[in-house]
């Protein structure tokens, strides 16, 4: 028998997604940051009882659009599966989450970069 008191929820349901534009610009204004190439992210505690992210790839970067929307596919799909370890954190946080990089990557590479970037966040937000 399975205990469903201590499985990870493995969702990612739309109150997860950052989209107040006052928000965003509060991140840009005044987020901390950290690296792990070929992301940056830009993130701030919030006072709800979730984390919301917000996935950039920029055009310029990426010119295909079909690039860029893989890219940020996996890049959700590594945050839906590794969110739980941002939830060791007291706190919650809102994440701006930007690709830098100039080519697609593999989901092997992104999911390695966005678990080291949730160890550097987990270690700001604890200072």
């Amino acid at each position: 028998m399975l205990n469903t008191e201590h499985q990870a929820n493995f969702k990612f349901p739309k109150q997860l997604r950052l989209t107040h534009k006052k928000r965003i610009a509060e991140l840009f204004a005044d987020g901390k940051s950290a690296k792990a190439f070929p992301f940056r992210t830009k993130f701030l505690p919030n006072h709800l009882a979730h984390h919301r992210i917000l996935i950039a790839v920029p055009k310029r970067n990426i010119p295909l659009a079909s690039n860029r929307n893989h890219i940020k596919r996996l890049m959700r799909e590594a945050f839906r599966l590794n969110q739980h370890q941002l939830n060791t954190s007291p706190h919650h946080i809102d994440l701006l989450f930007i690709f830098t990089g100039k080519e697609k990557p593999t989901y092997a590479e992104v999911e390695k970069k966005l678990v080291q970037l949730f160890e550097k966040i987990q270690l700001q937000i604890i200072r």
